[in-house]
């Protein structure tokens, strides 16, 4: 596929995006030369925060949502094993850990190419990150805080 071609169908990608946000009603940022978007919104329990890239050469609309949180040194690996545990649950997307700086977050991925793309794809994200944040987001920062143990966390459903 020619730049150009992948050019079109990214910003086709990232107005429609735009355009969904805007239906929902949701207040964000624009960044139109890297095709990028960033807002938060509140949850009952948690801030999310949500950065969606339209990549342009990988033709995907990437979206990561960072926990607003840096993990103490003591508690990484048990949430790095709290996260495998809920990642094998979840239909789509996943939660990365950065061991090393203790950074934590949500993200998934659609592809564009040769896709037949619409509002409900987006709209799906969005609402789905937003779930899955407030089912687990809360839990990771209680288990991070000593509130809930590595086994009260995978039991719980």
């Amino acid at each position: 596929m020619s730049d150009k071609k992948q050019t079109v169908i990214a910003k086709k990608a990232y107005e429609l995006l735009c355009r969904t946000i805007d239906g929902i009603g949701w207040e964000y940022e624009k960044e139109d030369d890297g095709l990028c978007v960033h807002f938060g919104v509140e949850g009952k329990d948690i801030s999310i925060y949500f950065i969606i890239v339209t990549d342009i050469e990988r033709q995907l609309v990437r979206l990561m949502a960072p926990i607003p949180v840096i993990l103490s040194e003591s508690k990484r690996i048990e949430v790095a094993v709290a996260l495998c545990h809920t990642n094998l649950g979840l239909p789509d997307g996943s939660f990365d850990i950065d061991l090393s700086e203790g950074k934590v977050g949500f993200r998934m991925a659609a592809s564009i190419r040769e896709s037949s793309i619409g509002k409900g794809l987006f709209q799906y994200m969005l609402e789905y990150t937003c779930v899955v944040m407030e089912k687990y987001g809360r839990k990771i920062l209680a288990l991070e805080k000593g509130d809930i143990s590595l086994d009260e966390f995978m039991e719980e459903k």
